[in-house]
């Protein structure tokens, strides 16, 4: 579904991303910060670095991995977090 959404409002998608956060983008070339931007890391094709992609668009998608929902909603059951 999100790739769908992303091709109707011209937008980029991320899929299995590790981390996400809200930040900004310094473009020191005109002269201007970008704020709020999303900040997508997700492992590389060889998984032995991260690669942090930014969203200049908005609406900003990214999908987490399966498996760090999972362990999310299983440390939420235990109340840990």
């Amino acid at each position: 579904m999100a790739p769908r959404i992303g091709v109707k409002t011209g937008s980029g998608v991320t899929a299995d991303c590790t981390a996400l956060e809200i930040g900004e983008h310094i473009d020191r070339k005109n002269k201007r910060v970008v704020y709020p931007i999303l900040e997508s890391r997700r492992p590389t094709y060889g998984e032995s670095k991260l690669a942090t992609i930014l969203g200049f668009k908005t609406p900003q998608i990214s999908m987490q991995e399966q498996v760090l929902l999972k362990y999310l909603k299983k440390m939420k059951k235990e109340r840990v977090l």
